[in-house]
């Protein structure tokens, strides 16, 4: 589940960071295997004339091609002061790139920055970003992507901004990211979950083990609200707060049964600063969201 907010504990130095094709290129967090050149473009923020910013890129999962989290790529750059448009690269294998999990790691100084991570090969997610594409275009839509999900078995659809990107995880998962590498969310289908009663039970236990999954300590969980927005889907959520690393941080999880019977929750963990930022935006995607009928 990518439910995390994308911090720099290095210092003062901030780093947030984006995958893509190439330095005009839009963010992605998928490449097909032939892709020539991956960037992770970063800015700082509390960067000084002299300080090292470092990207290591890994291979975290290519199945039988190499050994799990095997380095690929490394570089070191020396800063003049902040910077808008850092580029970290790595180039294509020689015989491709092998499918799978890969993240770039950005360090300032000795400390972890940040991290992106992203795939190589096609997925499930990509062929529905290419529907949407098609659907996008049909209706004249500018700015947003309407999204089915499930892709195999869809229930729903919901609106993400332009710039959001998002891929389906192992567990079938889906892992929505604002495209700053600041904030995202999953929304996670609640297989166990049968009826109202018991998605209330499973609430409070699901809000904690995402605290503690982000290392989120004197988690408060608060009351359970409800909510409807104006496609007839009602949510049953909970939030709270804490702290990592003395960062506050705020967790929340919507519920919502788009058909009789299926449920989802939207979860997510970010910093109190990057939840506020993107507050709109997610009232905005929670607001589009729409059942398709069964």
């Amino acid at each position: 589940m990518i439910i995390c907010a994308s911090l720099a504990y290095a210092a003062e130095v901030k780093i947030k960071a984006v995958t893509t094709s190439g330095p005009k290129a839009a963010p992605a967090t998928s490449f097909a295997d032939d892709t020539p050149m991956i960037h992770a473009l970063f800015k700082t923020t509390g960067a000084q004339k002299g300080d090292t910013v470092r990207g290591v890129w890994i291979a975290e999962d290519v199945g039988e091609k190499a050994p799990a989290n095997t380095k690929i790529g490394e570089k070191t750059l020396v800063l003049e002061g902040d910077t808008n448009n850092g580029d970290f690269s790595v180039n294509k294998p020689d015989k491709g790139w092998p499918a799978g999990k890969y993240r770039v790691e950005i360090y300032a100084g000795e400390k972890l920055a940040t991290t992106a991570k992203f795939t190589v090969g096609a997925t499930d997610s990509e062929a529905t970003r290419s529907e949407t594409a098609d659907e996008t275009r049909r209706s004249g839509g500018i700015g947003s992507r309407r999204i089915k999900f499930p892709a195999n078995d869809p229930t729903f659809t919901m609106e993400l901004p332009a710039k959001w990107t998002y891929t389906t995880d192992k567990d079938g998962n889906l892992d929505c990211n604002a495209g700053d590498e600041t904030y995202s969310f999953s929304v996670i289908k609640l297989d166990a979950v049968r009826d109202n009663k018991g998605l209330k039970a499973a609430l409070p236990d699901l809000a904690d083990d995402i605290a503690k999954a982000m290392e989120i300590k004197n988690f408060e969980p608060g009351d359970i609200e409800t909510d409807e927005n104006g496609n007839g889907v009602s949510f049953t959520g909970i939030a709270g707060e804490g702290e990592s690393r003395g960062v506050e941080f705020a967790v929340s999880v919507h519920a919502f049964e788009p058909q009789k019977g299926r449920f989802y929750a939207i979860a997510t963990a970010a910093t109190k600063e990057s939840d506020a930022e993107h507050e709109e935006e997610y009232d905005e995607i929670t607001a589009s969201i729409m059942p398709i009928e069964d």
